[in-house]
């Protein structure tokens, strides 16, 4: 199953060239911090791009020439109230850019924590993490 993008054409450009050029732009002139620092983790908004977007690509500057072999997107819930996190049921995430392949391995583990569920409806018409 595949969770196509929701946001594209109003949190950011819908189009792969459109996109490209925004984040091309976004990270030009952004500093890498201290590559020496191992870095564990990022957090950045997701505003509309117009307004955090050259935030957010400051925040991912820092993983320029970084060595990753799995990357974990967490975002607020925004359109359904949950007592868990939710994992969306979804295999691939589309963007612009391409799909995204969901680790099964991983989100078997997520799941099996207690702390999560599977809940494709909280990630269908969500914003944070697409954008």
């Amino acid at each position: 199953m595949k969770r196509e993008a929701f946001a594209a054409g109003k949190f950011y450009p819908g189009s792969a060239k459109e996109l490209k050029s925004f984040i091309k732009e976004a990270v030009s002139g952004c500093d890498s911090g201290n590559q020496e620092r191992q870095l564990k983790g990022i957090l950045v908004p997701h505003a509309g791009y117009v307004y955090s977007g050259k935030t957010a690509a400051m925040g991912h500057a820092r993983l320029k020439d970084k060595k990753i072999s799995t990357v974990i997107i967490m975002g607020s819930g925004h359109v359904k109230y949950l007592d868990k996190a939710a994992v969306p049921a979804s295999d691939i995430f589309s963007t612009p850019l391409g799909e995204i392949e969901i680790d099964a391995q991983l989100k078997k583990e997520f799941l099996s924590s207690g702390f999560f569920l599977e809940d494709e409806s909280a990630h269908l018409r969500e914003h944070s993490i697409e954008v």
